[in-house]
């Protein structure tokens, strides 16, 4: 029997203006599909929401599920004390894994629009909750 591990995160567009949560059992993987999505007419690429900014790692997807929703029904004060309470600075964690780990987290996308994406493959899931709790403290310092 094979243990999936699923995830609810939050991407944050740039200008901080946007805040998207959704859940996935591939963090990296779904993080890129919504990067790869200029052209589309989705909330993350209309707005620009493509930085991992929280996550949080649930083994049954029925609570998994139960959380998403929980925190989509947050006001965005709440919503932005989660983030901060691990990532106080706001730092896209994808890139932040990048330079740690020296790995480059990108998975293949399918083509979109004809042009074709060309990316290699890492099935990493990067570090956990509490390896972010000790860079957010290593910030601080």
């Amino acid at each position: 029997m094979r243990d999936y591990v699923f995830f609810v995160y939050m991407l944050n567009s740039s200008s901080r203006r946007a805040l998207y949560t959704g859940m996935t059992n591939f963090l990296i993987g779904r993080v890129n599909q919504h990067r790869s999505q200029t052209g589309n007419r989705s909330f993350t690429a209309q707005y620009r929401a493509v930085r991992l900014v929280y996550y949080e790692e649930f083994a049954d997807i029925n609570l998994c599920i139960r959380r998403k929703k929980e925190v989509k029904g947050w006001t965005r004060a709440k919503k932005t004390a989660l983030v901060e309470s691990i990532n106080p600075k706001w730092h896209d964690l994808i890139a932040e894994w990048e330079k740690k780990y020296k790995l480059d987290f990108v998975v293949p996308i399918p083509a979109y629009k004809g042009r074709a994406v060309k990316q290699q493959q890492r099935r990493t899931q990067g570090p956990s909750p509490a390896s972010l709790r000790s860079l957010a403290q290593d910030d601080k310092a």
